[in-house]
């Protein structure tokens, strides 16, 4: 869950300042203040921002890549011979089946 919010957070990013500045604008009753054509100028021009936010976020999301979880696992666990590495291992001559069943 680290890792994928980890990849999240900077998606999210320009989203959550478009609806913060959205939020700081409102609660200071600017809008209020502004008349009628106004008022609309500046509900679309958040509505403006939040669309290129969304788009830029879109832009930034990245997959984790495969084994991600394994190589963090590994690296802050601190262990020096990475057991998780291990589990990857193959065997040099597979096609023995007793050395296989060993």
């Amino acid at each position: 869950m680290v890792l994928f919010w980890e990849t999240l957070w900077p998606s999210l990013l320009p989203i959550l300042c478009v609806l913060g500045l959205f939020a700081a604008v409102a609660l200071l009753e600017i809008p209020a203040l502004l008349p009628g054509w106004s008022h609309v100028a500046l509900l679309v021009l958040f509505a403006l921002l939040l669309i290129g936010a969304v788009w830029l976020g879109g832009r930034q999301w990245r997959e984790l890549p495969a084994g991600a979880v394994a190589r963090r696992l590994a690296r802050d666990s601190g262990l020096i011979h990475r057991p998780l590495g291990t589990l990857q291992d193959q065997l040099a001559n597979n096609h023995d089946g007793r050395a296989t069943a060993l």
